[in-house]
């Protein structure tokens, strides 16, 4: 399919479709992931050809290739199966081990991408059934679902879903299970990234800026993503030379809890250089009114860091210094 995509039409009729959809759903986790692939190259390969045939259409070029609509055309058949794929999270599963249900996020993602606004109708059913539901693999895959179609789809076509979700899914980070935890934070700061006109500033940012500050101080994992989302923010929102934006009220306190959870040791999943990346994008996306708050951080970090050299003499062991130097 990547090398191919022109001579593949014949082929996608007379078998593949049929072929993946059941490979999908093979009980063999490899079969089932180089199915989930193949529908990503799918995606890969027709946003490219999209993007192609508008770089062409804008400087007036000839485009000679077709674009077979191949992920369209499959909807019907991939959508249902990859859906049903994200709620086989194994709860044991090492985060960094890629599995059935990643994989079926990712190709749900470039899924969104490449056929836009079709995606939404018969995903949302989906989201509004399971969202609730007892079963966190269910709510844990509503979630990721959901988060998987904000790129692609016309945003005036999401916008007043977004709107709808954004209270349960800022509710959702304070879940009893870690993974409904982590989609839901990872959501959260997709709507920041690509949709920030979906959040209603006097209806939605003093819950949605409670629940992301909480989160600072829960596992590593819903660090990072709640590191992400702030960042995300405050880009959005910052970032001028205006006197005030919506973060200032809650500027410092953002700040304070960053500097607690960088004190710790532990650098797992990347969530304390999370932390320092956030307090740099705020003070650098910040508005005049947090230059007193960003005038102290620089004080306490210029402290952090002379402690920081003079325990580098007394290290021992090499891991140690690794840590040391990195941080």
């Amino acid at each position: 399919m990547q090398l191919y995509y022109d001579k593949m039409g014949f082929y996608m009729e007379k078998a593949l479709y049929g072929l993946t959809a059941m490979g999908m759903n093979h009980e063999e986790e490899k079969i089932s992931l180089q199915a989930i692939e193949f529908w990503s190259t799918v995606c890969d390969e027709e946003i490219e050809l999209q993007l192609e045939e508008e770089d062409a259409n804008e400087s007036g070029r000839p485009f000679d290739r077709t674009n077979f609509q191949f992920a369209k055309t499959a909807l019907p058949q991939v959508l249902p199966t990859l859906l049903f794929l994200l709620t086989k999270q194994d709860e044991d599963a090492d985060e960094d081990e890629w599995n059935v249900s990643m994989a079926a996020a990712t190709c749900l993602s470039l899924l969104a991408q490449t056929i836009g606004n079709d995606i939404v109708a018969p995903v949302i059913p989906f989201v509004e059934q399971n969202i609730r539901s007892p079963d966190w693999h269910c709510r844990e895959a509503a979630v990721m679902s959901f988060g998987s179609i904000l790129e692609g789809p016309d945003p005036n076509v999401l916008t007043p879903l977004v709107s709808q979700a954004l209270p349960v899914l800022i509710e959702m980070v304070k879940d009893q299970v870690l993974q409904v935890k982590d989609s839901a934070a990872w959501t959260l700061g997709r709507v920041c990234d690509v949709l920030i006109d979906c959040i209603q500033l006097d209806v939605h940012l003093h819950n949605l800026i409670s629940a992301l500050v909480a989160g600072l101080e829960d596992n590593p994992r819903i660090v990072a993503n709640c590191c992400w989302a702030i960042m995300n923010l405050t880009e959005q929102l910052g970032g001028n030379d205006a006197v005030t934006y919506p973060l200032s009220q809650y500027f410092e306190g953002i700040i304070s809890t960053l500097m607690r959870s960088t004190e710790t040791n532990v650098n797992e999943n990347n969530s304390r250089t999370s932390a320092y990346e956030t307090m740099a994008t705020l003070a650098s996306t910040g508005t005049k009114d947090t230059f007193p708050t960003i005038a102290k951080l620089g004080l306490a970090i210029l402290d952090r860091l002379d402690t920081t050299i003079a325990n580098a003499s007394q290290v021992v062991g090499t891991d140690d210094r690794v840590a040391l130097s990195e941080l």
